[in-house]
């Protein structure tokens, strides 16, 4: 049904959009033979046309509400604040980022130019997944940690018996920074650049959640996992069948 449902919108979209240029077009040259207007018979030919970009205000808007949702439930919840906060704000995340997982089955090679309407909401949902992962890292250093690494790696060894694994969670980080901010820097070079940077950045996060939200979890949150990661190869393969058309940016 979320796949029915997607496709139709996207198509929805893209019929509104081909219609808003058509109008725009016919208005702007009254002969109808597609010739631009140049000099003073128009002053807005110069303008830049861009019907199909979402408004940057709706996916700012959806993230400040994630945050202040999650915010809320921990406030709301009978854990104790500090495991509150740190849990739901690695929900909130991990909701982000599964809504950028299901865009990326769904995008085609002229998504990743983040010049369509589908790649604008898959760059939003990817960054403030990694934003709010950041202070999901921050928040577990800050109230479990009091900021201290050797505190951190002998945790991480009680728990996984292997507290190294501190260092890998590091460096997981800080790539995933760095990506995220190069979907806004670089977009083209994010276009271009080889495939298995993309999918190995979805191994890392997948098993890190995976060990989280199954291997270690119990009750609700493992049955929860357990769908979720269930339902991702159906996506995948749902979008690899038949893609959403492409609505690209006429700047």
């Amino acid at each position: 049904m979320v796949y029915h449902l997607a496709k139709f919108y996207f198509r929805l979209n893209l019929n509104v959009n081909h219609n808003l240029n058509v109008n725009l077009n016919v208005n702007l040259n009254p002969h109808g033979d597609g010739r631009a207007i140049h000099g003073s018979q128009s002053s807005m030919s110069n303008l830049p046309v861009n019907v199909s970009q979402p408004p940057v205000l709706w996916p700012l808007m959806l993230g400040f509400m994630s945050g202040v949702l999650g915010y809320w439930l921990a406030l709301w919840s009978s854990m104790p604040w500090d495991e509150a906060i740190t849990r739901y704000s690695i929900r909130v995340s991990l909701c982000w980022y599964f809504a950028a997982l299901t865009l990326m089955a769904f995008a085609n090679s002229g998504d990743w130019t983040f010049k369509t309407h589908l790649g604008h909401w898959l760059r939003w949902c990817w960054s403030w997944a990694a934003l709010i992962f950041a202070i999901h890292v921050a928040l577990a250093f800050h109230y479990y940690h009091a900021w201290s690494h050797t505190d951190a790696w002998q945790r991480t060894q009680e728990i996984s018996g292997f507290g190294n694994g501190l260092y890998i969670s590091y460096l997981f980080t800080l790539v995933w920074m760095l990506d995220a901010i190069l979907w806004w820097l670089k977009p083209t070079w994010i276009a271009r650049r080889p495939h298995w940077i993309q999918v190995s950045l979805n191994a890392i996060m997948l098993f890190i959640v995976f060990n989280g939200m199954v291997i270690f979890a119990s009750g609700p949150i493992r049955i929860v996992g357990l769908v979720v990661f269930i339902s991702i190869p159906i996506v995948w393969w749902l979008g690899r069948w038949q893609r959403l058309p492409v609505m690209v940016d006429p700047t």
